[in-house]
């Protein structure tokens, strides 16, 4: 709220109609302090269950999202020339802006080809054939008339009613994001064992700094996991081999 309130007095204060704007003269203490909110990061049975319960019509959408960590933009934006069923890869090269355009992304680094999972491509190509709207340049995920998706719609048509229905927006915890499906997926690369800079290039980061500020603890939860298995099984392994013959 702060924030285009600044920029409204600062346009306000550029047009003479203010003296100066008293946003930009606040100190540290009178600005709010905005909490990170904790990520969520789902189980393999809650991915299972959100995307069974996901009405079919966004099925896909959602599964994709779970499995390449796409931005909801970029993900709307894909056409089926950006699916390289061949070789195992989605391109991300441009996203859907809100008014439906399909435009360039905001870093250079956004530009990047995801890892294609074979069952995700499966998916995907029976998706193609169910679609009206198959041809290279069409949208993969596109309304009815052909247009992209409307990313209210993804949201409150597909992806709430399927976190509703599965428990995952029970009362007790936090709110699930569409944008948590992007936290699982950086966690499922973290846990099989990808150093950050894969991390930070699948995910489309504009530096591994940033990967790492956001994933610095599902990367030491993984290191200590490691060492703490290598140390009990050189310490105490030769103790069950043993029972074991």
């Amino acid at each position: 709220m702060l924030s285009p309130l600044g920029k409204m007095l600062r346009t306000a204060e550029r047009r003479g109609v203010i003296a100066f704007n008293p946003v930009a003269r606040l100190e540290r203490g009178e600005r709010p302090a905005v909490a990170r909110r904790d990520q969520r990061v789902l189980t393999r049975a809650e991915i299972a269950a959100l995307i069974a319960a996901t009405p079919e019509k966004f099925r896909a959408a959602i599964a994709t999202t779970a499995f390449t960590g796409l931005r909801v933009s970029e993900l709307l934006g894909l056409t089926w020339a950006d699916v390289d069923f061949e070789h195992g890869f989605i391109r991300v090269s441009k996203q859907l802006s809100r008014g439906g355009l399909r435009v360039e992304p905001k870093t250079p680094q956004a530009k990047r080809d995801i890892v294609l999972m074979p069952a995700l491509g499966r998916l995907l190509r029976e998706h193609k054939l169910a679609s009206r709207y198959s041809l290279a340049g069409e949208l993969v995920f596109a309304s009815s008339r052909g247009t992209g998706l409307l990313d209210g719609n993804l949201r409150r048509r597909g992806f709430t009613i399927a976190a509703d229905a599965t428990g995952l927006n029970a009362p007790d915890r936090p709110r699930l994001r569409l944008h948590d499906l992007r936290h699982t997926f950086a966690s499922l690369l973290i846990a099989g064992g990808a150093e950050v800079v894969t991390v930070s290039r699948q995910l489309g980061h504009a530096s591994p700094d940033i990967t790492l500020k956001l994933y610095a603890h599902l990367f030491d939860a993984h290191r200590h996991a490691e060492r703490t298995r290598a140390f009990l099984e050189d310490e105490f392994g030769d103790l069950l081999d043993g029972r074991c013959r």
